[in-house]
């Protein structure tokens, strides 16, 4: 791989007698790159593993599950398992070249990132299914494994939902920019695992200003619900463009811990049925205080407390909530 010409210089092929692409579990190795360069684009090299994979599909079409191994002195100091890595081809494809999203029809998008017992790495892709139209991935590109924090063809600025008269849900958005975006679509999820669709708004069309969009849920349960948006491509790539947004319907605010959103940041939601300060307390399971804040402002409702967890090393940990007349805590893996 040359970075100065993004042309790879050395293919490399895979020992299969029969020359069938395996319908099994593939594993795949060789070969580095240094710093590499993507078309027309900025140097991603500290987000991304120093190897590359080239791919080359010579028979049938299988939904499949690839491992991709590398060591640990390969590994971008950016990777971590809040921000995992991510098998991405990279595509020569016209106005089409770029790091290529593994969304929808590729693959249901499950990623898995695993620290090996010695100096060994697995990135798991499941549920590959090589396109039918090789222009869309392409054979014999190299493959990368990257952060998951690439370019998005939309730049969101907000992602707001709030419930309003009637127990009706008032959901809008803001964008600073999008480019080939198709439309947009709103979920709905009670468990943060089965999700509803809300609806689908399409795109104002490609644009550098601000554009403006919003869409009502007439019919939210009753409790807690978790709202995010999804975006789609006009070559119908698919990708999650914000965090959820909560938003408690019909019942009376409590005081507990609700969900963890456990990524490159700590996102700690919480209902509160009060408007007193609380104290934070992050404790490490020697009963250590990590880190504390003390008198934090809380609005009566659900509420969102941001901890940049980068820097946490792994392990078990509980975090703690405190007024003056109770206590919640909730336990979480790093």
């Amino acid at each position: 791989w040359d970075p100065a010409t993004n042309i790879c210089t050395r293919k490399i092929d895979f020992d299969y007698t029969k020359g069938v692409y395996p319908s099994g579990s593939l594993t795949l190795s060789n070969n580095r790159f240094y710093g590499m360069t993507p078309i027309g684009g900025t140097n991603n090299a500290a987000n991304t593993v120093d190897r590359y994979w080239i791919i080359s599909k010579t028979g049938a079409n299988p939904v499949t599950t690839m491992n991709f191994r590398y060591t640990a002195a390969e590994r971008p100091a950016s990777m971590n398992i809040a921000n995992p890595g991510r098998a991405q081809p990279w595509r020569v494809n016209g106005t089409l070249s770029g790091w290529l999203r593994l969304f929808s029809p590729f693959t249901t998008l499950n990623y898995t990132q695993t620290y090996g017992p010695g100096v060994t790495d697995v990135v798991t892709l499941n549920n590959f299914d090589w396109p039918a139209v090789p222009a869309l991935v392409g054979n014999n590109n190299p493959w990368a494994i990257a952060t998951s924090s690439q370019p998005l063809p939309v730049e969101l600025l907000n992602f707001d939902a709030v419930l309003k008269k009637n127990d009706h849900v008032y959901i809008n958005w803001s964008t600073a920019s999008e480019t080939d975006n198709d439309y947009f679509t709103v979920e709905r999820t009670l468990d943060l695992n089965e999700h509803t669709v809300i609806a689908n708004v399409p795109s104002l069309g490609n644009s550098t200003d601000i554009q403006k969009y919003f869409t009502w849920d007439d019919l939210p349960a009753k409790g807690v619900n978790y709202y995010r948006l999804r975006q789609t491509d006009l070559n119908g790539l698919q990708e999650i463009v914000s965090p959820y947004v909560a938003v408690r319907v019909g019942e009376q605010s409590t005081f507990e811990i609700l969900y963890l959103l456990n990524g490159e940041n700590l996102d700690i939601y919480f209902d509160y049925n009060s408007t007193e300060p609380v104290d934070f307390y992050l404790i490490d399971m020697t009963g250590r205080i990590v880190t504390q804040t003390l008198g934090l402002n809380a609005v009566e409702g659900i509420n969102i407390l941001t901890l940049q967890s980068s820097l946490l090393s792994n392990g078990m940990y509980v975090i703690q909530l405190k007024n003056s007349s109770k206590v919640v805590a909730h336990k979480f893996v790093r």
